[in-house]
């Protein structure tokens, strides 16, 4: 609670207060425990098997305990690892099944839950700090999905920021510095985690700046000020410093791909803030499960119309709520920088920080960002706020309406998050058997889509190892290059690819010249390419390393020179790419597009064009380009009529995708290839290119 001034306390209340304190100790217990009972359900009931995501902290684990001490997720110098050191030991106790990754989420998602109720509790009392732990325990399928998935760490910075908030809380009120030291310390671990625990620093440091100023003034404090400082400053930095490190020694890697992740397009802001309202809102309230598909989302919200506008109800009444109350909100403003600073103004600089970055950043361009807005999560953080408008202080008989609408209105929330929970887990399949059936087979190393591959080296215990490849047949995410390399060197590769994906007709297609074709491997969906004794280069990679020599020079030059066109690297002389008259109809079209619209020096190459040409004739594909390069040309003109500096090399994928899907008829599959960086532009291209 906040302090009060000029107070003292008889004998009889502070017998209540003790009483008054145990039973909240117990609530507490009893709300944690109520947490960990439905995050483990959920665990069991539906997140159990990881995705290559999650299994990749698995892996690490397992190097971990092997004597490797990664300091970043791999393939994202950005994302700490202190789940996997934790994970590492569970391992080295024995636990190495599914459940054992789900632990470490769990501790910081109940770390979260009980720092929650003790900032309710110092704001606004024992009461709401328990309701709040109820809500955040049961509450919204966006949090409680991240809260047992590892290897995200947005709970953990998420456990970490708003304890060392209730800290900084703390110290402000009590005046002992002190309590700045596990605070900054905890900040310096959220940050490693996770960069959106910025949002947490600037909120602590708005937050104890005023009184830090006034305290200094006083002589008989300064001294005892300038230690905590100074020992807070070296816990963060100590916290901090496996981060520190190691972008010390790699030139400032974090700095460097945070600043340069422009592979994501910018959409208009406006664009951003009504996705933020009319998609993101309804998921973070929990009446909307969330998704990274935009196209399920729809679907659910068309089937359930009557929940979705219940959720934008919702948000006009908290819009219009916070609207109402803007006084009250400058005066929290203003009280920073004074010396009693009010812990609901670092709250508001938490949100504005927030959302004011999502909506400037890249984050808000990626497709999957405001139907699962996971970069808002710290924004649960605010729930003692939101309650506390909900079930207003007062007299009961003047209040007892707004409350029985606030008790409703949090019930419902509960209730569809409850049920939103039951809908929100995506499907995973078990890999184990299509393991087993693999190492059988005399199989080292796979090939194929990353949501597969490294799936299979994790439950294989890397007897398999991992070669993520596009559906293009070009190398993909490989977020570790030792496994990359071990892949390329093996003698017994695969290719185990999904049934009828668009991976799966390009192998057809690259394969047929060497009679090798893919087999279904037991009941599932998957197929594996598999050739004995046989070379397989398709575009970039090659599978197996028999050396297949051209049957004439012309051809090896031909496929040189495409090799150089198509911006691809030999990395060995002694391997050479397939004949490029043996690829498939389809790739000469995406070819021919690529050679149409890829700028060159004068020269270079030059042959290459002529060559694909006389392919493209061969072939009979006349009609068929021209079409496509006339609705190309097109949807590029349109496209840049509502949006300025439209990128080529992301135009360019569009119309790949887009020719391939309407060559083979997956309209779908090629929307699933651009999954990572989609926008409107290339919704409109597409939609000028299909009609």
């Amino acid at each position: 609670m906040r302090p009060e001034i000029g107070y003292s306390m008889s004998r009889k209340d502070m017998i209540f207060s003790v009483l008054a304190q145990r039973s909240f100790a117990f609530g507490i217990v009893g709300v944690l425990i109520v947490a960990t009972i439905v995050r483990w359900q959920m665990v069991l009931r539906a997140y159990l098997l990881p995705n290559s995501d999650q299994a990749i902290v698995g892996l690490m684990a397992r190097h971990i305990v092997a004597g490797e001490r990664p300091v970043f997720y791999w393939g994202q110098p950005y994302n700490g690892t202190l789940e996997a050191y934790m994970t590492a030991f569970l391992y080295h106790l024995g636990a190495n099944g599914y459940a054992a990754l789900h632990v470490a989420p769990m501790l910081f998602s109940l770390l979260f839950v009980g720092a929650s109720m003790a900032l309710c509790n110092q704001l606004y009392g024992r009461r709401l700090a328990l309701l709040c732990g109820l809500y955040l325990s049961v509450g919204p399928a966006e949090l409680i999905a991240y809260s047992v998935w590892p290897g995200y760490n947005y709970v953990q910075s998420m456990g970490l920021g708003t304890a060392a908030l209730v800290l900084a809380v703390s110290a402000v009120w009590s005046q002992q510095w002190w309590r700045l030291i596990p605070a900054a310390a905890l900040l310096g671990l959220a940050v490693w985690g996770q960069p959106l625990a910025l949002a947490y620093v600037a909120a602590v440091l708005v937050l104890v700046a005023g009184p830090i100023v006034h305290a200094w003034r006083s002589a008989r404090r300064r001294a005892s000020l300038v230690l905590a400082l100074a020992a807070s400053t070296a816990a963060g930095l100590l916290a901090m410093s496996p981060m520190i490190v190691s972008n010390v020694q790699t030139g400032w890697s974090t700095v460097r791909f945070m600043t340069g992740r422009n592979n994501v397009m910018h959409i208009q802001k406006l664009e951003a803030l009504r996705r933020l309202v009319a998609w993101a809102g309804p998921v973070l309230l929990g009446i909307i499960p969330p998704t990274e598909d935009p196209n399920v989302f729809h679907l659910y919200v068309h089937t359930h119309l009557v929940l979705y506008s219940i959720a934008l109800a919702i948000l006009l009444l908290g819009t219009g709520y916070v609207l109402w109350r803007w006084k009250t909100i400058l005066d929290w403003l203003r009280t920073l920088g004074s010396a009693t600073p009010a812990p609901e103004a670092a709250l508001t600089v938490l949100a504005v920080s927030l959302v004011t970055a999502y909506l400037i950043s890249n984050w808000s361009s990626s497709r999957w960002s405001a139907t699962d807005p996971r970069y808002l999560l710290p924004l649960y953080t605010l729930a003692p706020l939101a309650l506390r408008a909900l079930l207003p202080p007062g007299s009961l008989t003047s209040l007892i309406n707004l409350r029985r609408f606030g008790v409703g209105l949090l019930a419902l929330v509960l209730g569809t998050g409850i049920a939103a929970n039951t809908v929100a887990a995506p499907h995973v399949d078990d890999l184990r058997p299509l393991a087993v059936t693999l190492q059988a087979n005399g199989i080292r190393a796979v090939y194929g889509d990353y949501w597969v591959v490294y799936r299979l080296a994790y439950v294989s215990n890397e007897r398999l190892i991992p070669g993520v490849m596009q559906a293009d047949l070009h190398p993909g995410l490989n977020r570790y290059q030792p496994l990359w390399d071990a892949a390329r060197q093996s003698s017994h590769p695969a290719w185990v690819v999904l049934g009828g994906s668009i991976m799966a007709d390009n192998l057809d297609d690259c394969l047929a010249q060497w009679h090798i074709t893919g087999r279904p491997v037991g009941p599932g969906p998957y197929i594996v390419y598999a050739g004995a004794g046989a070379t397989v280069r398709c575009t970039n990679l090659l599978v197996q390393r028999t050396i297949i020599r051209p049957p004439s020079s012309r051809n090896a030059r031909q496929a040189h020179c495409n090799a150089r066109c198509d911006g691809g690297i030999i990395s060995d002389q002694s391997y050479v790419r397939p004949n490029a008259f043996a690829l498939s109809r389809t790739a000469y079209l995406i070819k021919e597009i690529r050679s149409y619209l890829r700028p060159r020096n004068a020269g270079q190459c030059s042959g290459c064009q002529r060559s694909v040409n006389r392919s493209v004739h061969g072939l009979g594909c006349q009609g068929e380009f021209s079409r496509y390069r006339t609705r190309y040309e097109k949807a590029a003109a349109e496209a840049q009529r509502p949006v300025q500096a439209c990128s080529l090399r992301y135009t360019i994928r569009v119309v790949n995708a887009t020719v391939d899907a309407k060559w083979r008829g997956r309209y779908i599959e090629s929307r699933e290839l651009l999954s990572t960086e989609t926008d409107d532009r290339y919704a409109l291209g597409l939609e000028i290119l299909e009609s």
